[in-house]
């Protein structure tokens, strides 16, 4: 009975250190409740996830040490390796709930001769060809099915272009969950659709572009409120792809000056950002040199294709939000989209 009650009051403990947020007008709205909506209710903007109680979420009984600075340092999940090691940072109430493959700890890999060609000091990649199905969706899919299991959904839904049908579908399956996916009809890599299909996706094709299928999944997901949407504006995604920065700080011993990234949708610059922020202001990571050393920001890059540049345009313009392109072309049909979802996020990154 001690157990269970304890167990509880843990649950709650950490439910009351995050909060959902409208990126654009800072308005608050209870977490769990993502799902019966997308937006924000009062302005229309993309949600994001905070973390509104670092002291309460950090300074639990697994606390090693002083604080350094004003901030508290934690064990975090040391058994763990990837995404979950990260999951003090992570909002998912109940360990029963994740839903994984496992994914994340990718290496990190120095490319000591293209950095002597390119006249830098060094140059490192993150393999994150190694996650289950190939790519870095795999660490925001673990958190938003781990998700979408604990909230009680059923059938999950999601637009793609490739990654994220493998990714939704594979972790779908380990959940025994539903997996829709609606593809661009002639506009998605076949390679990951044929994982789509092993895994057991229901898949429609649209006579549109990306965008044209996203506002379709959105439209679907909204109906009901019985199936959740596991694009990139899900705000759970975010958190699981931001574990990457802790990793590559935690690998170099250093935030790296700067982190370049292909932008499609926005959503992995984005999480980067949050990450790094992260890490500057609470301190929590183990095989960093210095409190100093987490304390750095990078300057992140993100590359677009010439024919799918809203975000590029807008931020050579100097414009404070993107025009978005009707008809985008590029054969990188990974980020060839138009009109990104997180284009406000993706901006105030770099």
């Amino acid at each position: 009975m001690d157990s269970r009650k304890s167990a509880k009051q843990e649950m709650e403990r950490k439910r009351n250190c995050f909060t959902l947020s409208c990126f654009v007008c800072n308005s608050s709205f209870e977490i769990d409740e993502y799902g019966s909506f997308y937006y924000c209710k009062k302005c229309g903007g993309v949600l994001e996830i905070k973390i509104a109680k670092p002291d309460d979420l950090l300074s639990s009984e697994n606390e090693i040490g002083s604080r350094a600075s004003g901030k508290t340092t934690s064990r975090l999940h040391s058994s763990s390796r990837g995404v979950w090691k990260y999951s003090d940072l992570i909002p998912i109430w109940q360990e029963t709930n994740i839903v994984s493959m496992p994914e994340g700890d990718t290496p990190l890999v120095e490319c000591r001769n293209l950095a002597r060609v390119l006249g830098v000091k060094s140059l490192y990649v993150k393999f994150e060809g190694l996650n289950p199905t190939g790519s870095f969706k795999d660490r925001g899919m673990t958190v938003g099915v781990s998700k979408a299991n604990e909230l009680g959904f059923k059938r999950l839904i999601c637009a793609s272009t490739g990654n994220t049908s493998a990714s939704l579908a594979a972790y779908s399956a380990r959940a025994n969950l539903k997996c829709i996916v609606l593809i661009p009809k002639g506009k998605i890599a076949l390679g990951k659709v044929a994982q789509a299909v092993a895994y057991g996706a229901e898949i429609f094709q649209v006579e549109g572009n990306f965008d044209e299928c996203l506002r379709m999944a959105t439209e679907i997901a909204e109906q009901g409120r019985e199936i959740l949407l596991l694009n990139s504006v899900n705000p759970f995604r975010i958190e699981g792809q931001k574990t990457a920065t802790f990793e590559i700080t935690e690998q170099l011993g250093f935030v790296p000056d700067n982190v370049i990234l292909p932008v499609g949708n926005g959503g992995n610059i984005s999480s980067l950002w949050k990450g790094f922020k992260e890490i500057n202001q609470f301190a929590f990571l183990e095989n960093v040199k210095g409190i100093e050393q987490r304390e750095r920001m990078p300057r992140m890059i993100g590359i677009q294709a010439e024919g799918a540049s809203p975000i590029a345009r807008a931020f050579r313009l100097g414009a404070k939000s993107i025009e978005p392109e009707i008809e985008p072309h590029t054969d990188a049909s990974a980020i060839n989209i138009g009109s990104p979802i997180n284009w406000a996020k993706a901006l105030a990154a770099i």
